[in-house]
Formats: C-alpha cells, structure tokens, sequence
C-alpha cells in the first residue's frame, strides 16, 4: 500500500474518532454555553437553535480535523521508529550494532 492511502486512511480514521469523541463532549458542554443569561424568562428561540447547531457543527469540525492530524503523526512516528530500528539492525548477545 502507498504512503499517500495509508496517511490517508490514518487520517480518515482518526477524523471519524475525533467526530465521536468531539460529539460526546460537546453535548455536555454546548447547553451551558448557549444557554440564556440569568434571569431571563424568554429567547429567541430560533437564534439560539442556530447558535448551538452552529456551534456543535464547528465542535466536530474541529475534533475532526485534529483527531486526523493527530493519527496522522502518530503514525509517521511509528513508521519512522521502524525504520530507525530496521536499518540499526538486531542486536548480537546485548552489544549495542556496529
């Protein structure tokens, strides 16, 4: 498999993690931010529907980009620790390679 499809299964992956994870939280938080001062009885309902939508679509956006990006590194430090690793060769009765 290519590097180009496997950073960007990592990625998509990683995207669909972050898009869960942002989406759990985000629905504890998202009511206590968009709710209306203290005080007041009546809102204007059709804004604060829209500002929460608005504000749980940017929420998973973001998860979603970082969960990406995350995995993504992630995996090129792996990919690059194996290849360190590799090219050192095994080791010999606990001498460190030549």
């Amino acid at each position: 498999m290519t590097l180009t499809k496997r950073l960007g299964i990592f990625f998509l992956t990683g995207a669909i993690l972050g898009l869960f994870a942002t989406s759990l939280l985000a629905a504890a938080y998202l009511p206590w931010y968009n709710s209306p001062g203290v005080g007041q009885a009546l809102c204007n309902c059709s804004e604060l529907v829209h500002s929460t939508v608005s504000s749980l679509l940017h929420a998973q956006l973001g998860g979603a980009t970082a969960g990406g990006v995350l995995l993504d590194v992630v995996y090129v430090l792996v990919a690059l620790a194996r290849r360190r690793a590799k090219q050192r060769g095994p080791k010999v009765d606990g001498q460190a390679p030549a």
